[in-house]
């Protein structure tokens, strides 16, 4: 089954925030009803009550919920404090949603083909088909927490068979402090650099564990879905002909635990935990240095010398899922030791891989007059960690892993089906303030003291036995290229806007994400020569098992608004006078509804998923699939997808001059061809990450950056 339907979800959208934000301090004091609920909450059985009916209701702005929610959570509540008392994915009235799609889909499609999805939609609407399925919907929701997500981790994510890299997986980058060079950088040697961003993604996964991590609330307020943390660690998608499965191998009390060192084509089982004791830092970095050395150390072979010695079976990680089920399924019954390398990889904790070759990134932040010419010097640097380099440099399959360059740099690859950008964000946010010293006073957990192993953990190499399997170095090769060309089509440049952020634009009395959006709709108009339909999603993460909903940011006010703008501003020309007055007039509009649209999106108020979820009602029961899924207008493809995500969710008072926060990072396009822009909206700048699935994607990358920068320069003066 093929679903059109985008998977990003990247991006944490800050409209709830505000919303939530600004509704409590809107309240002049403690209401009535806050103060009687306060009363009755004495016990235990009062307050949990209180606290599920203020849930239900709290995350559509509701001031008195909102004020329950702020006397009953207490100061520190643990992670999962909330969990059980989250209100249910609610499932909206079909009117409802074919209303929305239709509206959205009119600016983007001919006249005839908008007559026949509204013909389409009515049918759906009226007929008995339609009322059956969202019949389906009603059952599951009655009986379901959350009646999407399973359809959705399987649909959107298990059955694609496309290669994870470029496609399906993220990145992020080291910190601003790291990467630039301008700054003494946190540790200068890349495994001592290595160990103590392992220890500090560990202290985290204990925090998680032990249920310490605090829970995330919007506003300070609203609580969050959590669930998601218990996959951060041991997560593996396991490849299947037709469907993989999602696989989190546990460490039980007393256990042991592993991470995959990969050193060049050779991989490693490093052990962390050892009969439920921390490896402590001086031991795991002898056991990295003693298995870098063996990797450089082995004797030449068909394939290379040294760390190259061995066969990349990583690389079959980034073929096509059914061919790297199949070569999987035949290691697995070879037996021996390719069955136990399997196992071994699959059962880590997350993986770190040591490359051969420094960044160099810093050296060319020196030589450059600043952060402009870092765009340049970046990009391999940014492309490693989408791609893991040569494609054998990750295991796809783990959930995340960790690239270590020589001069201590590092970059962040995540495997995405399991969760969204702000479990990982906020997992590599502890790592990297939580891995450097100068952070100490402004941490928010205390390190965990735990029992430490007092003996060696030598890390074992994963060995591979061609005589059982003689077909697995042709898999290999096979694999190296369609790496290469999976890549030829694909391009990723970055933008570091340092003009202005968040501060002049609100300013303007302007939301920053729906100016970015603004500027996105004018580079995408101009870079395809037409509208076309754009992906925004927003978290529903106040639900249990949220995931997220589409804001389709390409509206009527928004396209409009672009169109004029590039007619009067053809060939560089100023927009002024009256022109300028009607255009902000008509980008405040645009705006204005950008960001009802988001809010509503936030609160499961938009139309995708839940069309998708009626499409899947079909496939699932048999059911004839509705004329509207046929439709040109639902075949649109999300050629622009975008997400917006915070840089820092938890340590916003770690000052700004340390520079320990990350660059953000990105993704790859979800549509050929296609665009794909993630953006990190900072109060003085903005970072935007821009990858392009075309023939000539280099160019067409450079053309739409080009097109974002002049629209930022232009659509903010339109304001002021």
């Amino acid at each position: 089954v093929t679903v059109r339907q985008s998977h990003r979800g990247k991006e944490e959208n800050g409209t709830m925030s505000g919303s939530i934000g600004d509704s409590f301090k809107a309240l002049a004091g403690p209401q009535v009803l806050a103060l009687a609920i306060g009363v009755v909450v004495t016990g235990v059985v009062g307050r949990i009550i209180a606290l599920k009916l203020a849930l239900r209701v709290a995350y559509k702005g509701n001031k008195t919920a909102l004020m329950v929610l702020k006397l009953l959570s207490g100061k520190s509540p643990r992670l999962y404090a909330f969990q059980d008392y989250l209100p249910n994915l609610p499932l909206p009235r079909l009117k409802d949603s074919l209303r929305k799609w239709l509206e959205s889909v009119q600016p983007l499609v001919s006249d005839e083909d908008f007559k026949k999805a509204q013909e389409a939609a009515r049918k759906l609407e009226t007929s008995p088909e339609g009322k059956s399925l969202q019949k389906v919907l009603e059952k599951r929701a009655a009986t379901l927490d959350n009646w999407l997500s399973d359809w959705w981790v399987e649909f959107a994510y298990l059955r694609g068979r496309v290669p994870l890299p470029t496609n399906v997986s993220f990145f992020c980058t080291d910190s601003y402090r790291n990467l630039l060079g301008n700054l003494e950088p946190v540790e200068k040697d890349p495994i001592k650099r290595a160990v103590g961003m392992v220890q500090a993604c560990l202290d985290f996964k204990h925090n998680v564990d032990t249920e310490k991590l605090k829970p995330l609330r919007i506003g300070g307020v609203l609580p969050i879905c959590m669930d998601s943390f218990k996959q951060c660690f041991g997560t593996n998608r396991v490849p299947g002909e037709i469907i993989d499965t999602l696989v989190t191998h546990q460490v039980p009390k007393g256990g042991s635990a592993h991470v995959l060192l990969i050193v060049g084509a050779c991989l490693f089982k490093l052990p962390v935990i050892v009969r439920g004791k921390r490896v402590p830092n001086d031991t795991m970095e002898s056991a990295i240095r003693a298995a870098q050395n063996h990797a450089d150390a082995l004797p030449a072979t068909a394939f290379g010398k040294g760390r190259n010695a061995e066969l990349p079976v990583a690389l079959l990680t980034s073929r096509d899922r059914t061919k790297w089920a199949q070569a999987r399924t035949a290691l697995l019954a070879s037996g021996g030791a390719n069955a136990d390398s399997i196992r071994e990889a699959e059962e880590a904790l997350f993986c770190v891989s040591l490359l051969d070759g420094p960044s160099g990134l810093a050296e060319a932040y020196k030589k450059s007059d600043g952060v402009d010419c870092m765009e340049d010097a970046i990009q391999p640097y940014i492309r490693d960690g989408l791609v893991g380099v040569d494609g054998s440099k990750v295991w796809f399959d783990k959930c995340f892993s960790l690239m270590v360059y020589t001069d201590a740099r590092v970059a962040w690859h995540f495997e995405h089906t399991y969760a969204d950008a702000h479990i990982n964000g906020l997992m590599s946010e502890h790592a990297l303030v939580y891995s450097n010293e100068i952070s100490r006073k402004w941490r928010l957990y205390k390190a965990p003291v735990l029992p430490q192993w007092d003996r060696q953990a030598p890390a074992t190499l994963l060995r591979w036995d061609g005589n059982t399997a003689p077909a697995l170095p042709m898999w290999v090769a096979d694999a190296r290229k369609e790496f290469d060309q999976l890549l030829k089509g694909f391009a990723f440049k970055p933008i570091y806007w340092v003009k202005f952020g968040a501060t002049r634009i609100k300013k303007a009395k302007m939301s920053p994400d729906a100016f970015c959006q603004a500027v996105l709709q004018v580079a995408g108009i101009g870079y395809f020569g037409k509208p076309i339909l754009t992906y925004e999603a927003a978290a529903l993460r106040v639900f249990k098992g949220g995931r997220t909903e589409t804001i389709r940011s390409a509206t009527k006010d928004m396209v409009g608004f672009a169109k004029d703008f590039l007619a009067l501003s053809k060939g560089g020309k100023k927009v002024a006078g009256e022109d300028k007055t009607r255009l902000a007039a008509m980008l405040r509009a645009a705006g204005d509804r950008h960001s009802k649209l988001a809010k509503a999106a936030g609160k499961f108020e938009g139309c995708d998923r839940h069309l998708l979820g009626l499409k899947l009602a079909a496939l699932t029961t048999g059911e004839k699939v509705p004329e509207l899924f046929s439709t040109a207008a639902w075949q649109l493809e999300f050629q622009l997808s975008t997400s917006q995500s915070p840089i820092l969710q938890e340590h916003t008072k770690v000052p700004q001059e340390l520079e320990l926060y990350t660059l953000g990072g990105g993704f790859g396009p979800v549509a050929d061809p296609g665009i794909g822009c993630s953006y990190h909206i900072l109060p003085n700048r903005i970072y935007f990450y821009v990858s392009c699935r075309a023939p000539d994607a280099s160019k067409g990358c450079d053309d739409f950056r080009a097109r974002v920068r002049a629209a930022l320069d232009s659509i903010v003066e339109l304001l002021e």
